[in-house]
């Protein structure tokens, strides 16, 4: 090959003379050994290479700040494979070109893009489809209301408002609920409600005396992501209060009435936060034909006075008390107390019976007391 006047002469040869090539010569290249057929085939190689993303798949999710790809990239005379992160610079991938894998840095919450590029010797290249991976590292949350009374009794049904942000699925069953007691309060919780915002756990059934309240365990809620909520509580408690007021009746005032006298009880009450004690709750006891009328007096929540005047007949008389008199916050009433201690009730006077003398001189008194 010789360059003459311009002209590119190939196979010059003194023999058979000058040959010139007039045509257009695109690329020249010059190598200082001959080829191999695989090095010629790389000349010529115009197919770019393919690639793709293995994992994680497209609009996938992850619960990590860090996202590891794998993936396969294929041709003849593939070269490299390198990795984009959100359309920024290709970086250099582990593993093989062919079968190769890429870790990121931490990234922000949010979706982010991937791209793989292969290169092969020829120079051609050929890029995968973009993969977006949502990370979404933040948990969702979960909250106890307080109860929905502070003071509870058996006949009573409390309620709590578990409270979710951030769920997109919401799995609270009765076996999440802990009841938390003390002393020997307890009760039978029940989750209610749909959707993925609230839920609602009321307690009943309750007996015994104490507090309780509740607790959530872990797992109760998730997100698209896989993310798991974490446990609540405990709860702000109530108190238990199964407990009724008590109620006693003290002995009469006097043992022996009679039509002049006014015989009094006095009710003493314990634990009582009201007292409803009226003339229609006293019952009196009876025996002979003793009679009276009962009436009440007092105020307060520890003692009332039963009066019993009006005192007729002879016999006995006492009281007792119908149930539902005294009641405390926490809706307890009191059972019934009686029959009471009895007095005598005597209204007839003694008597004198003078008997005619049978002899000048003999007088017979006779004399009868009643008591």
């Amino acid at each position: 090959m010789l360059f003459r006047s311009g002209q590119l002469q190939l196979n010059f040869d003194s023999t058979y003379g000058e040959r010139n090539f007039r045509g257009i010569i695109d690329d020249v290249r010059i190598y200082h050994s001959a080829l191999s057929s695989s090095e010629v085939a790389i000349i010529f190689d115009t197919t770019n290479p393919t690639t793709n993303i293995s994992t994680p798949s497209d609009n996938s999710y992850s619960t990590s700040t860090t996202v590891s790809l794998t993936g396969t990239s294929s041709d003849a005379n593939l070269s490299t494979t390198t990795i984009s992160v959100d359309g920024g610079s290709f970086e250099a991938t582990g593993g093989t070109a062919a079968s190769w894998t890429y870790s990121t840095s931490s990234l922000s919450q949010g979706v982010h893009t991937f791209v793989s590029k292969a290169a092969d010797l020829a120079g051609n290249t050929g890029t995968s489809t973009t993969v977006h991976v949502t990370v979404d590292t933040v948990a969702p949350t979960n909250s106890i209301s307080s109860p929905s009374i502070s003071l509870a009794s058996s006949t009573s049904a409390v309620t709590y408002t578990i409270t979710y942000s951030g769920a997109d699925s919401v799995t609270l069953a009765n076996g999440n609920i802990t009841l938390n007691k003390t002393g020997t309060a307890t009760g039978t919780a029940v989750v209610s409600g749909t959707g993925t915002s609230t839920r609602t756990v009321t307690i009943s059934s309750i007996s015994g005396d104490g507090t309780l309240g509740i607790s959530i365990s872990a797992d109760t809620a998730s997100d698209t992501a896989g993310n798991t909520s974490l446990s609540a509580g405990p709860s702000t408690t109530f108190t238990v209060d199964n407990t009724a007021p008590t109620l006693s009746i003290s002995s009469p005032s006097i043992s022996l009435a009679s039509s002049t006298s006014a015989v009094t009880y006095t009710v003493t009450y314990s634990g009582a936060d009201s007292v409803t004690l009226a003339n229609g709750n006293i019952t009196l006891n009876k025996t002979g034909t003793a009679t009276g009328t009962a009436v009440v007096s007092g105020t307060g929540t520890s003692t009332r006075t039963v009066t019993i005047s009006s005192i007729s007949g002879d016999g006995t008389l006492g009281i007792s008390i119908s149930a539902g008199t005294a009641s405390d916050t926490a809706g307890n009433t009191s059972l019934s107390a009686g029959p009471s201690t009895t007095f005598t009730v005597n209204t007839n006077g003694p008597t004198v019976t003078f008997s005619i003398p049978t002899t000048a001189n003999s007088l017979t008194i006779t004399f009868t007391t009643l008591s």
